[in-house]
């Protein structure tokens, strides 16, 4: 019994350290928040400037400057989807749910790429075509989809931790103190994912608003198309990795010591808390950089 108690301790510090560890992550971005501005204003800058300097070559009729292009941009997309924002948590939240084998994951995440980019598309048409906005205001146009879907996820990062709270009082209150887990713990990683989605990607939307400066949308869409591409690599790429991590890190708990009705409540009610987190910091994030504006020609 002792020992048990002891073991017991030595796990809620654990969890302690981990969540002062998140908490001190938060805070750290509250406090950069400015520093991570800039620098996607800084890389922005970069992407558009070598763009231009493409954009001359194939206007003079260069075909290699075309094909330069399309992988300069499917690069770009690779790196920028290793950044935050394109869903990579939520598709790992999604998988470590239940089983998926391999192809379905990167069904998933193809997906999910595909979601976004109709998203991205549709808004630029919509802004540019329809609405007759010029690259500013269309830019704008894509900047506000981002911060509603931001605001979106605040609702649902709240709403999340709000079933838990309640769940928890009930719990704290039954005679038998038998743990039932909140009614949407298998439905909130989909409606997150559905919520990615439903965000267009303002690097993407730049490249293509910038493109139609210059040419029709023949060469917009290419660039569009390759730089999900380059997404759908990264997202894969992350997620099949995390899969793995998450999958050896249970293996080995489990062969340690058998997980106890204390500790899968543990388990459950964490895995409710980060989400809930998760989801409210980045619905922050979106929402308060949403309307930053990165184009050098503004």
């Amino acid at each position: 019994m002792h020992w048990l108690t002891m073991r017991w301790a030595i796990k809620r510090c654990l969890a302690l350290v981990v969540v002062a560890l998140a908490a001190l992550v938060v805070v750290s971005v509250i406090n950069e928040i400015n520093v991570i501005r800039q620098y996607l204003v800084v890389v922005q800058r970069s992407l558009l400037t070598g763009l231009s300097d493409y954009f001359d070559l194939i206007d003079t009729g260069d075909k290699q400057a075309v094909v330069l292009t399309c992988l300069f941009t499917l690069i770009y997309g690779f790196v920028h989807s290793l950044g935050p924002g394109h869903g990579k948590s939520a598709v790992v939240f999604l998988v470590s749910a239940k089983s998926y084998s391999r192809a379905k994951i990167v069904a998933i995440c193809l997906l999910l790429n595909i979601m976004q980019g109709v998203m991205t598309v549709s808004v630029v048409m919509v802004a540019n075509h329809i609405f007759s906005l010029g690259y500013r205001q269309s830019l704008g146009y894509v900047s506000s989809m981002n911060q509603w879907v931001g605001l979106l996820m605040i609702l649902f990062g709240g709403y999340v931790l709000l079933k838990l709270l309640i769940t928890l009082m009930k719990w704290q209150f039954t005679a038998s103190k038998a743990y039932v887990g909140p009614e949407n713990d298998q439905t909130s990683s989909p409606i997150g994912l559905f919520m990615y989605g439903l965000r267009p990607c303002t690097s993407t939307s730049l490249i293509a608003l910038f493109t139609l400066l210059w040419f029709d949308w023949s060469l917009a869409a290419a660039l569009v198309v390759c730089s999900f591409i380059g997404s759908f690599l990264a997202l894969t790429g992350v997620v099949l990795v995390s899969r793995r991590v998450l999958d050896y890190s249970y293996r080995r708990m489990k062969s340690m010591q058998p997980m106890t009705t204390r500790d899968r409540i543990g388990v459950k009610v964490g895995k409710q808390a980060v989400l809930a987190a998760f989801y409210l910091l980045v619905g922050w994030l979106l929402w308060s950089t949403g309307h930053i504006q990165v184009s050098p020609i503004l």
